[in-house]
Formats: structure tokens, sequence, C-alpha cells
């Protein structure tokens, strides 16, 4: 059974129409076979085929043997089997499959002289690793596509083949266990015989059952046919029989690739091993128990600046922002990364020793090792390269802590408190507070403890756990014990003002940070840093109650001391002092003077390296605000670089919400159709991050008007966006002008009647994914109509390709009398006179200028 090799049968069928010699490798259980049978039936239409069996448990026999037994037949007895394929075959033209080349006796030479001996002969072999001869063509079969987890269950290959042979064995799947299906396929690696392994078992276990137990053991990779090679019928045998023929130092290699979660660098493994390894690593790729993963990048996740001191959706001044996004620019790896599959990393696992244990011990230490000496540049100019260096490890850093704080290691402490930064920048909050609370329970030290519980109790604010106000004053209370540093108190007392604030404690946070402000004048002042940090949460703490006038004297004395702050003031603690800029310009929109106060927070974030994504969410409500006020210009000028920013963090929700911002900012300019450039790219983003966050059409909704849309396309976007909950504010104030969404409502003919009852309707993802693609062809396309029905939308691309009726009832399974029925409709709501003038029209709308 062949899904999802279509385009590597087509590959291999014409090279080796084109090629004498093609080596088809790849790890066991790939289906290298299916593919090669697949292989010899197409081409034995044309060509004479034979397809040699050379698994290694049948005989013991060299290769010309067994080509000989299969060439000659009953016949054969000759004592040189290559002579006797010489005179059988001779200038005849045939294609030898020699399957499972792995362990025959014999070695490659057979082949070479195969080749030789008979001039018309091509040979097609499956092998696990290549021949290493001049002549072959070496095609590398990779496992089938496995969905992330998050996107479409059904994305995946894997998973259909998995659902095909559920089907096929008499169960039933259905489209809800789409989810847990895809979690067997990852389990599986992607592996087609571990599929069929696995498929087995859901005749006893539920798909949620089969993926929790396929994650912690090879035993349910068991089962296989009579049909299968002893080998193929346990998924363990054939691991074991893929590794026996290592050597003892590839073995090692292969041990510490399998320890590390996510695999490693050459660096990384040469620190563990003790050694160099770049031989046993070649090894290990060419038998395809290691892949080379080469420079990568993962999936972004929006940083978590959070709410301001207030608790209002706008930007944070006394949050310690988030400073670098995670996206492309966060995880890019630039050099060959080696990694195993998992069903690789469980089976070295099982087979780990004593040795496994101290080659543990060895990455923990080379963790905090590379942690001890990337940290401290996180906040400063080397940020980027620190965390894209730091990202590599991402996945031994909770293990490491828990680990040390296992064997009772003081060292579990600094490694958790050095991450701490490394967690906040990269919005791995959760990650964070496990290892922190891992360390907290074993920890008896005071000032220890007091760092330990202020960390913790700031990402726990930043996941919006109630916890994080038990550990900021449980962290005040430890903090102010006699002999301990009185930074740490401060911090503390931070911490704890930013929870109170967002439990509408106000007056306790300002007396608070008033407290602690003048216990450290008292005590001679602070370092740099925490002096910045008290400050900058006292002044949005003070803007927050109400005092804009006492936020800004504070604003002022901060920044007349910034020119220090380069090398001494971390990346966080600058934007939030550009948070406070324009926190307290934002006070002042309606004063003399709003655009130079927001204007010191473009200044500020002028100085911030990039890609930064908190520095795109600051610019993204300074423009916002500066729109509401009436000052486009300026909030054109805000946005120039927004889009560029954004693009360089990586992650798809500041993307998308960056070119809504500068859309609306050049829609009220009265550049309109860039403007729908910009939308339909963030419609772009949002559809091939396959999460369709529906947030967009709240911002299209207020930019309808300036986009040029009509009426009814406008109330289609407006109930869109009353289908979910939106910002608070943006139900009080626009984007695109003071009224905005207000405008947008009454643009669409609706009522606040018809506003309070829209929002309380729900819309599904997959539905929400439609709206998109109707909207990126509202955007792309005016000859869409906005009243078309859904059957309507599916046909109308059809129609615009210039498919017949025929061909569209075809495609969409529907009936012709059907088709004709919605091209009609289609036809007299576009007002277009026959399929040729809505064509033409279509493509002037979109042909490029």
């Amino acid at each position: 059974m062949l899904i999802g090799r279509d385009d590597e049968l087509d590959e291999l069928v014409g090279l080796v129409r084109r090629e004498r010699l093609v080596t088809l490798t790849g790890p066991g259980g790939v289906g290298k076979s299916r593919l090669a049978q697949a292989a010899a039936g197409r081409l034995g239409r044309s060509i004479p085929t034979i397809v040699v069996d050379l698994d290694p448990l049948a005989e013991d026999v060299g290769v010309g043997e067994a080509v000989a037994r299969a060439v000659i037949g009953e016949r054969y007895g000759a004592t040189d089997p290559l002579a006797a394929i010489e005179t059988a075959v001779g200038d005849r033209e045939l294609l030898l499959v020699l399957d499972c080349l792995d362990r025959a006796a014999g070695d490659p030479g057979d082949v070479v002289a195969l080749l030789r001996r008979c001039p018309a002969v091509r040979i097609l072999v499956t092998c696990q690793r290549r021949l290493g001869l001049r002549s072959e063509r070496v095609v590398p079969l990779a496992p089938l596509d496995v969905p992330a987890d998050g996107a479409d269950p059904w994305s995946g290959a894997a998973v259909t083949l998995l659902a095909e042979l559920v089907t096929r064995s008499g169960g039933r799947v259905a489209r809800a266990d789409g989810r847990h299906l895809a979690a067997i396929a990852r389990r599986a690696a992607g592996l087609p015989l571990a599929l069929e392994l696995a498929a087995g078992w859901l005749a006893v276990c539920s798909p949620e059952q089969l993926a929790e137990r396929l994650a912690a053991s090879l035993d349910l990779f068991a089962g296989g046919g009579p049909d299968l090679p002893h080998r193929h019928r346990d998924l363990r045998s054939l691991l074991r029989w893929s590794t026996e023929q290592l050597t003892e130092a590839e073995r090692d290699v292969l041990a510490a690739v399998a320890t590390l979660p996510g695999g490693g660098d050459a660096e990384l493994l040469a620190e563990l091993c003790e050694r160099r390894v770049e031989t046993e690593l070649r090894s290990l790729v060419e038998r395809h128990l290691v892949h080379l993963t080469g420079p990568s990048a993962g999936g972004g996740t929006s940083a978590g600046g959070g709410t301001s001191a207030g608790g209002g959706t706008g930007p944070t001044a006394s949050g310690g922002g988030t400073f670098a996004g995670t996206g492309s620019a966060g995880n890019e790896r630039s050099g060959p990364w080696f990694d195993v599959l998992d069903p690789i990393r469980l089976y070295v696992a099982e087979e780990r020793d004593r040795a496994g244990e101290s080659m543990r011990r060895r990455m923990h230490g080379v963790v905090a090792a590379r942690v001890r000496a990337l940290a401290p540049a996180i906040g400063f100019a080397g940020t980027a390269a620190a965390i894209r260096r730091l990202s590599r490890l991402d996945a031994l850093f909770v293990p490491a802590v828990e680990a040390l704080a296992a064997r009772g290691n003081g060292a579990a402490a600094e490694l958790a408190l050095d991450l701490v930064p490394y967690w906040t920048a990269t919005a791995r909050f959760d990650a964070g507070v496990r290892a922190l609370g891992v360390v907290l329970s074993s920890t008896t030290d005071d000032a220890t403890a007091a760092r330990v519980l202020t960390a913790r109790a700031e990402l726990l604010h930043r996941l919006g756990d109630g916890q994080a106000a038990h550990d900021a004053r449980y962290a005040c209370e430890r903090a102010r014990r006699p002999g301990i540093d009185p930074t740490l108190a401060v911090r503390a007392d931070v911490v704890l003002a930013r929870v109170l604030f967002d439990a509408h404690r106000r007056d306790e946070a300002v007396e608070l940070l008033e407290r602690s402000a003048t216990a450290v004048g008292a005590a001679g002042g602070a370092d740099r840093p925490t002096e910045v940090e008290l400050v900058v949460a006292l002044g949005a703490a003070r803007f927050n109650a109400g005092d804009v006038d006492g936020a800004e004297a504070m604003l002022d004395a901060l920044l007349d001391g910034a020119g220090d702050w380069d090398g001494a003031v971390p990346l966080s603690l600058r934007l939030d002092a550009a948070s406070l800029a324009l926190v307290v310009g934002m006070g002042r929109l309606d004063g003399a003077r709003p655009v130079e106060a927001v204007a010191r927070a473009e200044e500020l974030l002028a100085r911030v390296e990039w890609p930064m994504v908190e520095a795109v969410r600051l610019r993204y409500w300074a423009a916002q605000h500066l729109l509401q006020g009436g000052h486009g210009p300026h909030a054109l000028r805000m946005t120039a670089p927004i889009v560029a920013e954004a693009d360089a963090t990586g992650v798809a929700q500041w993307i998308s919400s960056a070119c809504t911002m500068r859309a609306a900012a050049l829609a009220g300019a009265g550049e309109a159709a860039e403007a729908r450039s910009l939308v339909r790219r963030a419609v772009d983003v949002e559809l091939t991050t396959g999460t369709a966050l529906p947030e967009l059409f709240g911002d299209v909704a207020e930019l309808a008007a300036l986009l040029g849309l009509d009426a009814a396309q406008t109330r289609r976007i407006v109930h869109t966006a009353l289908r979910r909950p939106l910002p608070g504010d943006t139900w009080a104030i626009g984007v695109t002008a003071p009224r905005g969404f207000e405008r947008a409502v009454a643009a669409a003919g609706l009522g606040p009647t018809d506003v309070e009852a829209g929002r309380s309707l729900p819309l599904a993802p997959e539905a929400i994914r439609a709206e998109l693609r109707w909207l990126r062809e509202v955007l792309a396309d005016p000859v869409t109509a906005p009243d078309l029905s859904t059957r309507e939308r599916d046909v109308l691309p059809l129609v615009l390709r210039g498919l017949t009726d025929r061909e569209i009832a075809s495609q969409l399974h529907v009936g012709l009398r059907t088709v004709h029925t919605h091209v009609a409709a289609i036809l007299r709501k576009t007002g277009a006179a026959n399929r040729r003038e809505l064509i033409a029209r279509h493509h002037g709308a979109t042909r490029p200028a």
C-alpha cells in the first residue's frame, strides 16, 4: 500500500530509466521494499524485471549466487554464478531489483561485476546505506509527513496511511480521532512499518490510549503478520538488526545523540563523548540511524508582554516586556544538527547502561557551562545571538535542572536562575515555572529562595496564574531577612506591585513601591538596573493611578541619565522605559504636545536591538493611539519599519498585526490600494499558520470603509468580528478614525442590538478559516460578490479558472444541475453578462500593475 509516495515513485522510476545503478536508502521500516516493488511493477511493463529478495534470514548466500538462482531458476548449478548470469542474460535488457542488500554475503563487488558483464542490465538496490560506488545514484527515502502539533491532524500522509490501515483491518476511524491519530503518527515518526504495527492495537485501545502508551515504550510496535520478514514483525527487532553491525564508537555516538532531546551539533556531541565524533556521525547518517536536520527554524510564539499595570489591553509599562521573539530569527541553527527518530531514541533508552548515566551527567555539566557562558549576554547587544545558541538546547534545560536538584546539587538553582532571561525572552514561562518549582523545593538558603520566588512570581504573573501573588509576598518576606542584599527586596517589591495592579489594588501597589524607593534612598542607592526597574515601575504605577504629571516627572528624571544605559541596563528595562514614555504620551494625546510625548518612546525604540517582539508591540500601540488622536501623518511615520521588524521576529501573530496597523496608517493617508495589499498579506499569514486567529476581523472591520469595501462586505466582516470577544477598548475607540469600529458598524447597517446579539455567537476555527479565504478573495478580486453562499464561493474560483460546468460538478461531487444554478446566481450577483466577461474582469483586476 503506497500512500503519500507519488512524488517519490515518479522520481525513482525516472532515475531507473536514466541510470544503470540506483540505490534506494532509508531507515528500517520506511518502506524501501514496497516503493522499489511499485517502481518495478511500473517499469515491468516496458523492461523485463526480476525482484531478488536478499533477506538476510533467508539463506547465507552471496549477491551473485542469489541473482543467478533468480535469473536461471532450477537449472542453475554452476560454480561461477556471475559467468552463468552473463551467459543467460547476454546483451538483453533487464532490470534487477536487489531488495535488502544490507546483510547479503559478499560485497558490492558483485554488483559492479554484474554491471560490467551485462551491459544492458539496470540494477535497483534497497539498502539502509549507500554502496559507496562511483556509478550509483542514491535516492534517500524519508518517513511520511507527520502533522505538527496544533496543525490540521489530517494534513499529513502518515495519518492518512494510519487511517487506511485501520479501515482495511475492519476498524472505523472518526474525523474527531484525527488529533490522537496524529499523535500516534508522531510517536511512530512517520515510519510506515511502525504505523502498520501500531494500527493493529486500535482494535483493543482507543487512539488516545495508544498514543500515550507508544510515547513510553516500543512494546506496542509489534504484532506484524506472517507475511512480513521476521525482523519486520516488531520494531524492536528491526532496530536491533539495524544496529548490531555498529562499532563500539558508533554505539557511543548514537547513544549521545539519543540522550539529547531534540538532538545536538557535532561540538556538543564531542563534549559528551569526550572525543571527536565526525567519522561516527558520517557512518550513522549514512545508515539512517541519525538524521541531519541542518539549519532550521521553529514556529514562533507570541511574546507575553502581558497587560498594563492597570489591567487594560494597552502596552505595559511595569510588566518587564518580552524582548526577543521565538520565530525563525530566534530558533535559527547556524550549523549541522543531528537527531534520531523517536523510536530509535526509545530503543537506545532501553539498551542504556551505566555508561548512559555517566553520559547524562556529562550532558548536564555541558548544558550548565553553555548557559553560564551565554546567559549574561541576554538583555544586551548579544541577545539575539545568545538566544539562537541557547534555543538549540531548549529541550535539555528543565531535565538538567531536575537532575541537578535530585542530586542535591546547588548548581540547580544557579542554572535555573541563569535561564530566567531566556525563558522570559522566548515566552517559555511554563518551563521556567516548572524548573524554579523544583529548585525551590530543595532550597534552604534565604537569599537563594528570595531570588527563586521572585523569578517564579514574575513568570507566573505572565501566565496569569494566581499563585504569583503568594510567591511575590513570600519573596518579599524572605528578601528582608537579616544579611540579605537589599536589592533582592526591591525586585520582589516590583513584582508584587505588578500583581497588585492586576488585582486592581492600585493604592497598595503605589504605597509599596514608594516605600521601596525610600528604603533604597536611605540605603545609599542601588545598582543601575535595579534603580531603572524601580523608577519605571513607580512611574507606571502613578500613571495608572491617574497621576500623569507624577509619571512624567519620573520619566524625565529617568531619561536624563539614559546615556549610560547601553552597557548596564538590560533591553527588557529599556523597553519598559519606552513603554512608560508611550503611556505618558497616550495620557497627553489631548494635550498640547501629544506627538512629542509619543516620540520619546520612538526614540528609545530606535536604540533597541531588533528583532524584538516587544518593540513591535509597543510600536503597534503607539500608532494605534496616534491614529485615535487624529495624528495620522505621525502614525504613518511610526509604522514605517513595523512590518520589517515583525518579519524579522518570525512571529506570525505580530506579522499579521503589523501589516494591519501599517495598512490603517496608509488607508488614513489615502493609500487604499497599498493598504489592501498589506491586509491581504495579513490574511495569508493567518491562513498559512493554521491557527486562523480571528482578531484580524476586528481590525479589518474598522478599516473596511477606508479600504473601499462596500456595505455588504463590511456587514459580513463586522458579523464575523462580532462572533468572538474583541479587546474592550476596540469597542470604545477606533484604529482608523475617532469613530473606528462604531463607524464600521454603522456602515454595515447594524445597530446596538445587532452588536450585542452577534457577540454571543461562537465561530468555530474552520468557519474562521473559511471566512479568511473569503476575505482574501474580497481583498484581491473586486468581482467576488459579498453575498455569495458557501457553495457559490466554492464554485466561483473554478469558474474563474475556466472550468466547464461538468468539470466543476466532478470536482465538487455535485450534480450538473446544481452547478448550473450556482453559476447563474454568481453571474446575477456580480452583474457579469456571461462567464467570459466575469473571467476578463477578474484578470483585469488581479493583473500586476
